[in-house]
């Protein structure tokens, strides 16, 4: 996995299957995050935690994904919601 290749402007998890969330998160992971950070958000007050909120939503719009394809949608709606309340909370570089 290339480190630059996974650019913030290239992120649209609405329209990934599991296998590119998990890459994502594969890319974000715990020992990294600092990393992507500053990458991602260089200099803002806040960038750790846009950054975990990101990869908060991926792996909520991962576990949505595969409740709906298990065909327990009310399940997946939760997880949706709080997709979008992750995603209201995110700057506007970030949005999608």
């Amino acid at each position: 996995m290339k480190w630059l290749q996974f650019r913030l402007a290239d992120l649209n998890p609405d329209g990934m299957l599991p296998g590119d969330l998990d890459q994502w998160l594969a890319f974000i992971g715990i020992g990294r995050r600092p990393q992507v950070a500053k990458q991602w958000f260089p200099g803002q007050k806040n960038m750790y935690k846009h950054t975990r909120n990101i990869r908060n939503y991926l792996i909520n719009k991962k576990v949505a994904y595969e409740l709906r394809v298990n065909g327990r949608i009310k399940d997946a709606v939760k997880y949706e919601d709080i997709c979008d309340k992750i995603y209201k909370e995110l700057p506007v570089e970030a949005k999608w």
